[in-house]
Parts: C-alpha cells; sequence; structure tokens
C-alpha cells in the first residue's frame, strides 16, 4: 500500500468514523491487520475494505471464526446454543451474510441448499442460526471446510466460552 492510498484511507475514515478516537482505533486496526497480512502473506477483509497479498482471505468475523474452529469438535447443539446466547441478532445476520457470499465465490460443483438471505419476524435470530449450521453443514459433509477464508477475531472477549459439562 503506497502512502497516498493511506492517507485517503484515513481522509476516508474521518468523514466516515463518528469521532476521531474511533478514526485512530479504525485506522491502528487496520494497520495491524495489514502488517500481519504482509507477515502472513494473506488477504485482508475489513468491513469492505480489501488487501490482497495472497491466495487465501482472511476475514473479521467473531461468530464465525467461534463457529469454525469449534464446528466438528463440539455438538452441534452446544454451538448452537452458544451463538444464540453470546450474540445479537444483528452480528448474527452479518456473519450469514459473509458465509453466504464466501460460498458464492467457492471453487466446488457442490449444490447448497436454499437459505434466504434475509430473515424478518419473531426467532429471526434461531433462524439465522440455523441457516448458518446448516451451511457449515454441507460445507463440513462436501470436505469444503479449507476452501473458507481464514476467519480471525480482533478481541477474544468477543468468542464465547463452551463449557466442558
Amino acid at each position: 500500500m503506497d502512502l497516498v492510498l493511506i492517507i485517503s484511507s484515513v481522509i476516508l475514515l474521518l468523514d466516515v468514523c463518528l469521532s476521531v478516537e474511533a478514526c485512530i482505533h479504525t485506522c491502528a486496526y487496520l494497520c495491524f491487520l495489514s502488517l500481519a497480512a504482509f507477515h502472513a502473506k494473506q488477504t485482508i477483509k475489513y468491513n469492505g475494505f480489501d488487501s490482497k497479498m495472497a491466495d487465501k482471505r482472511v476475514v473479521l468475523s467473531d461468530s464465525l471464526c467461534f463457529l469454525k474452529s469449534k464446528f466438528g469438535k463440539t455438538a452441534t447443539k452446544s454451538l448452537r446454543v452458544a451463538l444464540l446466547d453470546f450474540y445479537s441478532g444483528e452480528e448474527l445476520s452479518v456473519a450469514k451474510q459473509q458465509l453466504l457470499e464466501d460460498i458464492s465465490v467457492m471453487k466446488s460443483s457442490v449444490k447448497f441448499p436454499h437459505v434466504p438471505r434475509r430473515r424478518d419476524g419473531d426467532d429471526k435470530a434461531t433462524r439465522v442460526t440455523d441457516d448458518i449450521i446448516l451451511l457449515f453443514t454441507c460445507i463440513d459433509e462436501n470436505k469444503l471446510i479449507d476452501q473458507l477464508p481464514r476467519y480471525v477475531s480482533d478481541n477474544p472477549d468477543a468468542l464465547p466460552s463452551i463449557s466442558l459439562l
């Protein structure tokens, strides 16, 4: 990334962010992600900004990071409960949209189950969570987990813990 692009990104962030503190935090975080991507030769995606460094993308998504790391190692029912208890309906909807986008760019002939892009009404979070788990199940059954991007979290406190009971 050259200096002109960085400066124009900071100016854009100043226009978008609600406060100077939020802009500084976002800029620092983007610099951290870009440095990590450079060393790992990865691609970083942060709220629509892409930094292409190689063939494997890194996507900031707390809920998908949690789900991908625990899927297949923890009972689906426990994962479902953890997602519903820990994340808001809006966070889960954003994760679902991200997962659908990531599936759409996969190089696979697998026919994925139809999942509506948007859910409204009662129990929206429950239905969105069920959609995410359905998609992950299909991805896992067809051995496509490795084709998903690397989902990461910027805050360990943003990941639920699963009790060992």
